[in-house]
């Protein structure tokens, strides 16, 4: 089965996966990001 993938194919996966991988990082870096201003607005007085 390891056999029939050509070694394109594998190192476009990869690349894929890397991709996705960072997309994901990148998405829940900006979530706690916006959770962070939240609780920021809500805990810290404002001025």
């Amino acid at each position: 089965m390891w056999m029939a993938f050509s070694l394109a194919d594998f190192a476009h996966a990869k690349r894929r996966r890397g991709m996705l991988v960072r997309d994901l990082k990148k998405s829940i870096f900006a979530a706690s990001n916006s959770i962070e201003k939240k609780l920021e607005a809500v805990y810290l007085p404002s001025g």
